[in-house]
């Protein structure tokens, strides 16, 4: 079994939480807003993130 650190530094681990993440944000957009049950939209900002293997793709 890997470490954690092996596991940090392996490209596949965060497209794995990234499919994780969409699903999961697609979920909840498609529940809509629970105050008013209103559609929730949302943006696709670029983000920035800090860390990680310096292979993994963009």
């Amino acid at each position: 079994m890997p470490n954690d650190v092996d596991l940090a530094m392996d490209p596949r681990f965060y497209l794995v939480l990234h499919r994780i993440d969409r699903e999961l944000a697609e979920e909840t957009r498609a529940k809509g807003c629970p105050f008013c049950g209103g559609a929730l939209h949302y943006a696709t900002y670029r983000r920035a993130p800090r860390g990680g293997p310096e292979d993994l793709l963009e």
